[in-house]
């Protein structure tokens, strides 16, 4: 991995400042993939495309944020203003969070939208990770009144004719417990690029296990 500079934002409500990180080159030396679609890759992080400002606790967009400056890292920050080297770093938000944001309605279309509400699905998973065997079976293992009604929203959202998103709608299914669901939409073939997680899915739907998994390495 070969770090880029670090971007300097202020935010539009009061100006408070927030460091993101880039990358010149990255890779996916010990990354893990899951079958909710997320990717923990140390070598390859995902800087969030949405967040909090620390200061007014206003919700943002990167994208609609002021650059203000560049830390360059291999010039040992030379030139670098005191204050953007104390800014803290872009965070990732937490499930209520996202939620909040998702029912004050911060999103301008539907891929805003199935951001917001994919990455609450994956920090509603997160204590979930890891769990061993047997833990799963459950319908609907482990997730909340609300987690399940942004699953149900999701899987409104998707459109089973596409191979990817009906990889995610199984997903879905298969961890709100509806594993012949999960199975149904399973049956068709999938590209290549899927077969893994499609295999993987199948075979945790007919062990009746409803709780987020390892695709590679499995687990």
């Amino acid at each position: 991995m070969i770090p880029g500079p670090d971007h300097v934002y202020a935010c539009r409500g009061c100006g408070s400042l927030v460091r993101i990180a880039s990358l010149v080159s990255g890779n996916t030396v010990g990354a893990v993939w899951w079958t909710d679609g997320k990717m923990s890759a140390p070598m390859l992080p995902e800087v969030p495309s949405f967040s909090r400002c620390g200061g007014c606790r206003r919700f943002f967009w990167v994208s609609g944020l002021k650059e203000v400056g560049k830390i360059q890292h291999m010039v040992g920050g030379s030139g670098a203003r005191p204050e953007w080297l104390q800014a803290p770093r872009i965070r990732e938000l937490e499930e209520d969070e996202l939620l909040e944001a998702i029912d004050a309605g911060l999103f301008g279309d539907r891929n805003e939208e199935l951001y917001l509400r994919v990455r609450a699905w994956w920090a509603a998973n997160e204590p979930l990770r890891d769990l061993p065997p047997g833990e799963g079976t459950a319908d609907g293992a482990g997730l909340s009144q609300r987690a399940q009604a942004n699953l149900e929203r999701l899987a409104g959202m998707f459109d089973s004719g596409q191979p990817d998103e009906r990889l995610f709608l199984a997903e879905i299914e298969r961890e709100r417990g509806r594993f012949e669901t999960a199975l149904d939409l399973l049956r068709a073939d999938f590209p290549a690029q899927f077969s893994a997680a499609a295999d993987r899915i199948r075979e945790l739907a007919q062990a009746r296990d409803a709780l987020v998994r390892r695709i590679s390495p499995k687990g």
